[in-house]
C-alpha cells in the first residue's frame, strides 16, 4: 500500500520521493497510473520542454507564422523550413491538423522546443512560461509559476535546479485541482482521464496511450 506522505506539495522540491509516495501525494491509487502518465507526457525526461506555439499565438499572433504541411514533407524538410523563420524572427507553426485549427498543436520539434520557449521568454517571459508545458509530466506553466515568489525567470530557474522535485509538485498541484481526473484515473477510465489532462480534442490520441502505458507499467 502506498505510505502515507503530507499534501503539501512543496515538500517534493529537493526531496527523494518514490512512486508509491508520489502517487499518495497525488491520490492516485496505484504507481501504475503514474507511470503510465510519465511514459506518455515526457518519456521519463525530467527536463523535458514543450513550447505550445498555438498558445501562444493567441497572445501574439504577429509573432507566429502558421504554415501549411509539407505534402509528403520529411522531417528535415519540415525543420529546415522552420530554421528559415526562426531566423527571420518569427515562431513558426505547422498544426497538427488543419491550418484554421490553432488548437492543434505543432507537427515540428524545432517549432516547440525548449529554445522556442526560451526565445518567447525574452519578449513576456510570464506568457512564455504559461504557453509551454513542463517536467516529467508536461504540465502547462501555470502551474511552474507559484515555484517561486519571484519572477517568471526565476520560477523557471527552479525548474531547471531541480527537474524532478518541480515535475512533482506541479503534478501534485494539478490532481489537486482536477479532482475529476484523480477519479477517472483511479477507474482506468482513460477517456475521461485525457480529456481532463489533454483537452477533448485530444482524447482519441492519448486515452490509448494511457491504457497501453498503464499495461505496460510495473504494479
Amino acid at each position: 500500500m502506498p505510505s502515507e506522505v503530507p499534501s503539501d506539495a512543496s515538500i517534493y522540491l529537493g526531496a527523494q520521493v518514490t512512486d508509491d509516495e508520489l502517487a499518495a501525494a497525488a491520490g492516485l491509487h496505484e504507481r501504475r497510473t503514474l507511470r503510465a502518465v510519465r511514459a506518455v507526457e515526457s518519456g521519463g525526461d525530467p527536463r523535458a520542454v514543450r513550447f505550445e506555439v498555438h498558445l501562444w499565438a493567441h497572445h501574439y499572433p504577429q509573432t507566429v507564422e502558421v504554415l501549411p504541411p509539407i505534402e509528403h514533407g520529411t522531417t528535415l524538410q519540415f525543420a529546415e523550413r522552420a530554421a528559415k523563420w526562426i531566423a527571420n524572427g518569427k515562431f513558426p507553426f505547422t498544426p497538427k491538423r488543419s491550418i484554421t485549427d490553432r488548437w492543434a498543436p505543432s507537427r515540428v520539434r524545432l517549432e516547440s522546443d525548449r529554445a522556442a520557449c526560451d526565445r518567447a521568454r525574452k519578449i513576456d517571459p510570464e506568457t512564455a512560461v504559461r504557453c509551454s508545458s513542463w517536467g516529467l509530466y508536461q504540465e502547462l506553466g501555470a502551474a511552474i509559476l507559484p515555484l517561486t515568489p519571484g519572477a517568471a525567470d526565476e520560477d523557471v530557474a527552479a525548474f531547471d535546479r531541480d527537474p524532478e522535485g518541480a515535475s512533482e509538485q506541479m503534478l501534485i498541484a494539478f490532481c489537486q485541482a482536477h479532482p475529476h481526473f484523480v477519479e477517472a484515473a483511479n477507474a482506468h477510465d482513460w477517456d475521461t482521464a485525457a480529456r481532463i489532462y489533454n483537452g477533448p480534442s485530444n482524447v482519441a490520441a492519448y486515452s490509448p496511450k494511457l491504457a497501453r502505458e498503464y499495461a505496460r507499467a510495473e504494479p
